[in-house]
């Protein structure tokens, strides 16, 4: 039987912290994201609302891109940030050791910035779009 509590077996720091139905959530969320963003910018394309609504696809945009990284790379980086891992309903462990949870904080530290990097660069790009199209 597979201990997914041990490195090798199911969790491994910095690199796997989440099972099958941890990673399809993110990927529904992702999903689910992408397409209010796609929707939110086709209503600010058509409705011109103004900077402020049209500063805010970024919200969407980053629930896309950290839900996307995280169900890619099958780690969450919340579950990172407080060294714990989650492979069915019932477990979620501590990552215990030190190095595990350096690992697993640098991991998720890297999800966090990478998305929200993504993110920005799609909000300006789109920014920039939209005031090409608006005139």
């Amino acid at each position: 039987m597979i201990d997914e509590t041990q490195p090798g077996q199911g969790y491994i720091p910095g690199t796997c912290n989440i099972g099958k139905k941890e990673i399809a959530k993110r990927r529904n969320i992702a999903i689910g994201a992408g397409v209010a963003t796609i929707i939110m910018a086709a209503y600010i394309l058509a409705a011109r609302p103004g900077h402020l609504l049209t500063i805010s696809i970024f919200i969407p945009a980053y629930v896309t891109a950290i839900s996307f990284m995280q169900a890619q790379s099958k780690f969450c980086a919340a579950f990172g940030m407080m060294a714990v891992f989650r492979f069915d309903e019932n477990s979620q462990g501590n990552a215990g050791m030190e190095e595990y949870v350096k690992a697993d904080r640098a991991k998720a530290l890297k999800i966090i910035f990478n998305s929200g990097l993504i993110a920005a660069l799609g909000t300006a790009a789109f920014i920039w779009l939209s005031s090409l199209l608006q005139g």
